[in-house]
């Protein structure tokens, strides 16, 4: 049997605090409960995601983008709103920091300060089954979850841990019909 990882996707400031530049509504009440899945959830593995955007980013509305700016490198809004209090193995993942590419997917991403990509961690560590929570369902959680299935991995969103931007009605239902057909399991 394989071990297990929880894949936390863009918990920061700018998504998770109702002050934040792109804020998902409801995004604060997933705080502790993450965290309590990351504290005593069953993984041996967990992996934190973040947009790390340079300032001139490509998804920015004022450089043509559909984005307001926001998870700006070194700023309050790139924070993480969650408190990671686990002794188990943190790998922390950073995507979006190329200002020429727009990556939703946290196997876009490279391990923060290092080159290595997430799914040759997670084999390093005998990982073969993900679970994937976070903000937002409808964009890198979706996105993040469909590539960890392409990568190989089992792969289930949980989704009382998961909400939607919503931009325009009925994504989340969408998303999650995406999420269902790319073969990963809803819970």
């Amino acid at each position: 049997m394989g071990k297990k990882a929880l894949i936390v996707v863009d918990m920061q400031n700018d998504f998770a605090d109702p002050k934040g530049a792109l804020y998902v509504k409801g995004g604060e009440k997933l705080i502790k409960k993450i965290e309590n899945l990351i504290k005593n959830g069953p993984y041996d593995l967990i992996v934190v995601t973040r947009d790390w955007h340079p300032k001139n980013h490509c998804s920015f509305k004022e450089n043509g983008g559909q984005w307001p700016k926001h998870c700006v490198q070194y700023s309050w809004g790139a924070e993480f709103a969650i408190k990671i209090d686990t002794n188990k193995i943190v790998v922390d993942i950073v995507k979006g920091d190329n200002p020429d590419r727009d990556d939703y997917s946290g196997f876009n991403g490279h391990a923060y300060r290092f080159s290595a990509k997430l799914k040759y961690i997670l084999r390093e560590y005998g990982i073969t089954s993900v679970d994937v929570v976070g903000l937002a369902l409808d964009y890198c959680v979706k996105a993040t979850a469909i590539d960890a299935v392409k990568s190989g991995f089992k792969t289930r969103v949980l989704l009382k841990y998961t909400k939607a931007v919503n931009l325009k009605p009925g994504d989340e239902q969408r998303a999650i019909e995406e999420i269902k057909k790319n073969g990963v399991k809803i819970k």
